[in-house]
């Protein structure tokens, strides 16, 4: 995706009226395309700077920000030219790279060592988000070493996009959007005592998100995990003499999480598993703009195609894009003939094709 079509697609996500803990993860998703990274964060915070939650996209997150809670963030003077989190989120430019502020003293600090090196960070370019002056959110972009530093052009895209992100944090109330299946479905495997034996990458990402509706540095969770997860294990297990799979739905913040359990036959019943799948369910608008970018269709059929998916009527959609009922039944007879397609039912096909290829593609199928 060229950085043209990448800010449109962001600009839309921002204005699909998602809860903001539902967007935040495809936000971060989306913006490597338009800014090469290696891992991103975003943390909200209220009014007075102060973090009142955190998302971030990498494994290392959750072994990490329990460790910057507790050692780091609200230490003064760990970073050279930063007083404090508070200070930073409050004063800095819209965007800015960290070394520039810090100069070489950054790779002396305990927050290099204890939280950028672990995480595969060399630099971070931050972009902070406010409204009408009062702080919203900080966005991490973590470059690795090697990297090039952020480029004119990329940090006035970002400036360009932050007002959008910001408004994405008020998503307007009362809109109606159904859940649906997520392409990323994780894997745990537990004992029957309910000790976690593995957990694969998506799995671990969900049942930490499933077990924390909210990340601050006024929750420390020491050990927790391991401690939802056997609760987990032994609610699912209970029910493994049934017939099919026992099912936990699970609803937070975060969004829906579907935890499946099936019994692994060991050689004797001492070595006996219990594999549990694990998927988050997406809002419906949030899937079907994730996967309309699949189709390869140009910004405006995009638009298009996305509030066809959603069962609106050409007159609803001329309406919503400010164009006319002829310019709509050209562009879906556009979108039909690039896609192959001759009805709504064929087009939903295709949508679930296009979920189907880039689940496969990004290797989450067993996460």
């Amino acid at each position: 995706m060229g950085k043209a079509a990448s800010v449109h697609h962001i600009k839309r996500l921002c204005c699909l009226g998602l809860d903001a803990k539902a967007l935040v993860p495809e936000l971060l998703h989306a913006l490597h395309d338009l800014v090469p990274s290696h891992s991103n964060v975003f943390f909200w915070v209220d009014e007075s700077g102060e973090i009142s939650d955190a998302y971030g996209e990498s494994p290392e997150f959750y072994e990490l920000i329990g460790t910057y809670f507790a050692e780091i963030h609200d230490h003064p003077g760990l970073l050279p030219h930063i007083a404090s989190f508070r200070s930073f989120v409050r004063e800095a430019p819209t965007v800015t790279q960290l070394s520039h502020r810090t100069g070489k003293g950054l790779y002396a600090s305990i927050f290099y060592d204890g939280i950028m090196r672990p995480a595969g960070y060399h630099d971070i370019a931050y972009v902070r988000i406010k409204e009408q002056g009062r702080p919203r959110g900080l966005m991490l972009l973590g470059r690795e070493r090697g990297k090039s530093l952020l480029s004119a052009r990329e940090a006035d895209l970002l400036r360009q996009l932050a007002p959008y992100i910001a408004h994405a944090l008020n998503p307007p109330r009362g809109i109606d959007d159904e859940e649906t299946e997520g392409c990323d479905t994780g894997l745990l495997v537990f004992r029957p005592s309910g000790k976690l034996e593995y957990a694969s990458p998506k799995g671990k990402e969900f049942l930490f998100f499933a077990t924390h509706p909210v990340i601050s540095p006024s929750i420390l969770w020491s050990g927790k995990i391991a401690q939802d997860a056997a609760m987990l294990c032994k609610r699912l297990g209970a029910n493994l003499q049934g017939e099919g799979a026992p099912v936990l739905r699970h609803c937070n913040p975060w969004g829906s999480f579907v935890f499946r359990a099936h019994p692994l036959k060991g050689r004797t019943p001492d070595e006996d598993l219990v594999g549990v799948t694990v998927e988050r369910r997406v809002p419906r608008r949030l899937f079907l703009w994730s996967h309309i970018g699949a189709l390869g269709l140009p910004p405006r059929q995009a638009e298009v195609c996305f509030y066809l998916a959603l069962n609106e009527s050409r007159a609803a959609i001329a309406r919503r894009l400010g164009i006319s009922l002829d310019a709509v039944r050209w562009h879906v007879r556009e979108i039909y003939a690039r896609l192959d397609v001759h009805n709504g039912v064929e087009l939903m096909g295709r949508l679930a094709e296009a979920a189907r290829f880039i689940s496969k593609g990004e290797g989450n199928a067993t996460g």
